[in-house]
């Protein structure tokens, strides 16, 4: 019985149709309902739902960059899980009333590295990852290159310093 059932998700129809449409579809339709775009009618959302499924099964190129995708998100939401239980099994991020809130330099380190791993998995599932690494190797080899990294690292810290001051603004604003 268990061999039908790893052949059931081992098919072709299954796994390249059935479910990326059902993938998208849940996507859709949620993202519909929340931000109420399209009004409060449940029937124009699944329609919609439905047909921005069809359509994206209907291109090959979009459904095997999420076949290559989600599996990455999928291991990247296990080790956020295990992070987490990790914090909470040592205390760290409990609050008072008992609840769960990691600190702000927590949060902004693991944003930080889940966006660059976002932007790398994204590149590599649409086959750009190759193309970009040999520009920068090969940009790495020209002579002005060492100023132009100079360059974008002050621009990144000055962009930061000038996000924090702005953020910190606010927050003594009271806004």
């Amino acid at each position: 019985m268990a061999n039908l059932a790893l052949s059931l998700f081992e098919q072709p129809l299954f796994a390249n149709i059935i479910l990326p449409f059902l993938l998208i579809f849940a996507i859709v339709f949620a993202l519909l309902q929340k931000t109420k775009i399209l009004g409060e009618n449940k029937a124009v959302d699944v329609i919609v739902a439905l047909a921005v499924g069809l359509i994206f099964v209907g291109v090959p190129a979009a459904a095997g960059v999420t076949l290559k995708f989600i599996p990455i998100i999928a291991v990247i939401l296990v080790i956020i899980l295990g992070l987490l239980l990790t914090f909470g099994f040592l205390g760290i991020g409990k609050t008072e009333e008992g609840g769960f809130q990691l600190p702000t330099w927590v949060k902004v380190i693991v944003g930080i590295i889940l966006s660059i791993s976002l932007i790398v998995t994204i590149f590599w599932a649409i086959g750009w990852l190759a193309p970009v690494g040999n520009f920068f190797s090969n940009l790495a080899k020209k002579p002005w290159a060492g100023q132009l990294w100079q360059v974008l690292i002050f621009l990144g810290i000055l962009g930061g310093v000038m996000a924090a001051l702005i953020a910190s603004g606010k927050k003594a604003g009271g806004k």
